[in-house]
């Protein structure tokens, strides 16, 4: 791959440019037919990609961006030659040798807020894909293994519309507020059916406490239910399964200081507090397992 990146400031404007250009040529050991995947023999990909964004300082605290973007992206190994089982994902992986490589095409504006005492940013995004390529959540059962799912990738034409925000603010110099949301909807074209593990509508909001070389921090995470499932093309599949809504807490306590001309670190975390039980929508392992329950982590570091 090579590529180029340039950036200029034109008065109140800040333009960013970049460009690709990607070869990709895959070449298994040996050619020849598989029962499961059809024919593996090499492949050869080249596409380039590029982006164009603006951003302009309406005032001295508020900028106004907007950012175009075509992508390419050729297949990875996997997703053109897999044929087995994937355990730590519960499922049965089947590649597909005849896929093309993905282009895409995006946009996005945003405004950004920075002052003193707080900043923030807003974006809503339009993303639309020719030949996205996924892991299909097929409903069947593996035929060479019954104990799993099968998932077959495809390469469809799709449409991702979404937003995301995050802001800080500082109430006082030891109290600090944060919060995040996000939200992506997904859909394929052809068929009109939600696209696979499309995340639900999530976010968090903390409070941080800073004294000295010391800081605490808890954070709320959480994610609205998630119906909007998958369902395959054959009529007789299983459809994906939907998460319900959660909340976790979090906390966590960091300590840091320059002790004898090295820097010293350490962190004490407690993630899931209250021990909650909830299922991750992007995990292919919710149906047998839910996420980590209550759990305690200490680290510590030394810089030099």
């Amino acid at each position: 791959a090579v590529y180029l990146y340039e950036h200029r400031h034109i008065g109140r404007f800040h333009l960013q440019g970049a460009a690709r250009f990607d070869a990709r040529t895959i070449t298994p050991d040996r050619e020849f037919t598989s029962i499961v995947i059809g024919r593996i023999e090499e492949r050869s990909f080249a596409g380039a990609s590029g982006s164009l964004s603006t951003e302009w300082e309406w005032r001295k605290t508020h900028w106004l961006g907007a950012t175009l973007t075509s992508s390419w992206r050729a297949p990875g190994t996997e997703e053109l030659f897999s044929g087995g089982p994937h355990l730590a994902a519960y499922s049965y992986e089947i590649g597909n040798p005849s896929l093309d490589a993905e282009r895409g095409w995006g946009s996005e504006l945003y405004l950004r807020v920075r002052r003193t005492r707080s900043e923030g940013r807003f974006a809503v995004f339009y993303n639309l894909f020719d030949g996205y390529i996924f892991p299909a959540y097929t409903g069947r059962r593996a035929q060479q293994r019954n104990d799993l799912y099968e998932y077959r990738y495809e390469g469809q034409d799709a449409v991702m519309v979404g937003a995301e925000a995050e802001a800080d603010l500082e109430l006082n110099r030891h109290l600090y507020l944060h919060g995040t949301f996000s939200y992506v909807r997904g859909q394929l074209i052809a068929r009109d059916v939600p696209l696979p593990q499309m995340p639900p509508l999530s976010g968090s909001v903390g409070v941080e406490l800073r004294a000295g070389h010391y800081r605490f921090d808890t954070t709320l995470h959480g994610a609205g239910a998630q119906e909007r499932t998958y369902v395959a093309e054959d009529p007789g599949s299983r459809p994906e399964d939907p998460t319900a809504a959660w909340l976790r807490l979090d906390l966590s306590l960091h300590w840091q200081r320059p002790l004898h001309g090295l820097l010293h670190s350490a962190a004490l975390s407690v993630n899931n507090l209250l021990d909650t039980e909830y299922r991750n929508h992007l995990s292919r392992v919710r149906s047998v397992m839910p996420e980590p329950g209550r759990s305690i982590k200490l680290v510590y570091r030394v810089f030099f």
